[in-house]
């Protein structure tokens, strides 16, 4: 479905639900991303000299040129959500009357 056609279909309160599926289940490629870096993580951590630092998920995790900061991150997934939510809002009244 495009976004034009989601935005025709979904409203507000579903897409609200989404988003706290997201929260629990994450959709898109940054999972993927991760449970790389979780296995990457989890070899180096088994196989570290007696004193090293344990490595951490996010040591492992690609950075590409330009990233602020991870897409996962807090302060990420709460500007999307209020971008999302005005937005759902802006639709929602605009779509109201038809």
């Amino acid at each position: 479905m495009s976004v034009a056609q989601a935005q025709r279909q979904i409203d507000s309160r579903e897409y609200s639900e989404w988003l706290a599926y997201d929260r629990f289940d994450p959709i898109g490629l940054d999972r993927g991303d991760w449970q790389a870096a979780l296995v990457a993580s989890t070899v180096a951590n088994s196989v570290r000299a007696k004193g090293d630092r344990p490595s951490r998920v996010e040591d492992f995790v690609f950075k590409f040129a330009g990233d602020r900061e991870p897409e996962t991150s807090a302060a990420n997934i709460e500007r999307m959500e209020q971008q999302m939510t005005a937005f759902a809002r802006q639709h929602n009244a605009a779509t109201e009357g038809k």
